[in-house]
């Protein structure tokens, strides 16, 4: 998608195209795409490689204001409608995570829903300041466009 003159990381987003399908098994399925319009305060997860180990947060999700109003550096230049913002009890996101998954489970409990993107964070040691992640409802008709193959369907 193109992004938002002026406006850091503004949509965030990749597809990557594989050269082979890939079998779906126990161990390796397809998450949904989200299902709701508004992911405020709700539980996730965040996941990341880091530096070559795969490693996971669990986050909360917080609104866009809460998130510029919790490091004064973050503002409405730096965090738009695209994003989604998080804060960690045990860390957000570090170095190296960037393009990780930010995934929630669905209101209704019936399947996990990837909401974001990693895309930046503030000083990521420190707890307290918030990680910010490209939106996934924000390019959902773009990423569709793109898309091929099956995905997970929340109902």
């Amino acid at each position: 998608p193109e992004g938002s003159k002026g406006i850091w990381f503004d949509n965030d987003f990749a597809i990557l195209t594989l050269e082979s399908p890939v079998e779906i098994t126990n161990d390796i399925s397809t998450i949904c795409l989200p299902t709701e319009s508004n992911y405020d305060d709700r539980k996730a997860l965040v996941t990341g490689w880091g530096k070559r180990k795969l490693k996971a947060a669990v986050v909360r999700t917080i609104s866009n204001e809460e998130c510029t109003s919790i490091d004064p550096r973050l503002n409405k230049t730096h965090v738009s409608e695209n994003m989604i913002c998080v804060k960690g009890e045990t860390g957000i996101s570090s170095k190296g995570d960037s393009g990780g998954a930010l995934i929630t489970m669905s209101r209704h409990g019936e399947a996990y829903e990837q909401i974001g993107v990693v895309s930046f964070s503030s000083i990521s040691y420190f707890r307290t300041l918030p990680g910010v992640n490209a939106r996934v409802t924000a390019e959902l008709d773009w990423i569709k466009s793109h898309m091929q193959g099956d995905v997970c369907e929340s109902h």
